[in-house]
């Protein structure tokens, strides 16, 4: 069993990886829980969403409602006015960049879904 800092905030995305848990907290706030070897102890990294070089600024942030996996280097995180995707290529432990692919700052964003083939985001 492996535990981190507990936090009082809901928990929208909990997103599997190779190698490792990410829980991202509404708040932006994401943890990463990587499984142990003999060699090294399991670890709980956090990083803050709004540090990241290209996030929107904080006191525009809305609540994270969910979030995916995509292309295996990257996370996709919504929020009720945001997409924004995470560029985790170098590992979660030290993310290169957040990007803001969509912005709806007039009416919520309601849902989000990738094209299977294309390079396309649909919002509604």
């Amino acid at each position: 069993v492996r535990r981190v800092q507990p936090q009082h905030l809901p928990v929208p995305a909990i997103l599997p990886l190779l190698d490792a848990v990410v829980a991202v907290y509404s708040h932006g706030l994401c943890c990463l829980v990587r499984s142990g070897s003999q060699q090294q102890p399991t670890r709980a990294v956090e990083i803050d969403i709004s540090s990241l070089p290209g996030a929107p600024d904080p006191r525009m942030q809305t609540p994270i409602i969910g979030g995916a996996i995509w292309k295996r280097n990257s996370i996709l995180l919504a929020s009720r006015t945001y997409l924004l995707r995470l560029d985790v290529g170098g590992g979660l432990h030290q993310p290169r960049s957040c990007s803001v692919l969509l912005m709806q700052p007039s009416k919520p964003l309601a849902s989000a879904c990738a094209h299977p083939t294309e390079h396309r985001i649909f919002t509604g």
